[in-house]
């Protein structure tokens, strides 16, 4: 059995040791195998992508307990025939011979080569409202496609990154995120224990 966890910096270790970052935590605690597709700079269609592809390979199964994250609507994600750039492959990721380019409000200060056209045109053509169709409607799915396979230990964590509702329980972080000094979107040691210790709660009752 495993801890799968979904999302984005919220759900990574953002700036800190691995070990300090809530899904190790949990897993620990769990005393289960922890599978990790949160990563930096993230979108909502990796989390979908990644953990579809995963069920299908039956590398994640419907004994497995799932945490999903998400993270801001109009973020998404482009191979581009470029190299990377960064030296860790959860910020810059390696896809086939070239690199997956994760773009969102602010890309702009990590784009390079022809990532920079690629998010002054994405800037250009984005609209909040079809960002938000889109992803209610491919929530909707991904929900499905877990409830046809069988899971049933699965839970949504909710921050201000994305509001949404779902057939699977949620649990709200937002008042962790606020109470913490830091920038408002990412977690300190201390903000990852307090979400550690209220998705082991869920996971435990």
């Amino acid at each position: 059995m495993n801890l799968v966890i979904g999302g984005c910096s919220f759900s990574s270790a953002y700036e800190l040791n691995p070990e300090q970052a809530y899904p190790y935590l949990i897993s620990k605690e769990l005393q289960i195998g922890l599978i990790d597709q949160a990563r930096i700079q993230g979108s909502n269609f990796r989390i979908w992508r990644t953990l579809t592809g995963l069920i299908l390979k039956e590398k994640v199964r419907p004994v497995d307990k799932l945490i999903i994250q998400y993270t801001e609507p109009h973020r998404k994600e482009f191979w581009v025939p470029q190299k990377v750039t960064h030296f860790d492959p959860k910020i810059d990721e390696p896809y086939d011979t070239g690199k997956l380019f994760k773009y969102k409000f602010g890309a702009d200060h990590y784009a390079v080569g022809v990532e920079k056209p690629l998010y002054r045109m994405m800037m250009r053509i984005n609209n909040h409202t079809y960002d938000q169709e889109l992803f209610e409607i491919q929530h909707a799915m991904f929900t499905g496609f877990l409830k046809s396979k069988g899971f049933e230990s699965v839970v949504f964590v909710k921050t201000r990154y994305c509001d949404f509702t779902a057939d699977y329980p949620v649990v709200d972080c937002d008042d962790i995120l606020e109470a913490q000094n830091l920038d408002g979107w990412h977690l300190s040691p201390e903000g990852h224990a307090s979400v550690a210790q209220r998705l082991y709660k869920f996971f435990k009752s």
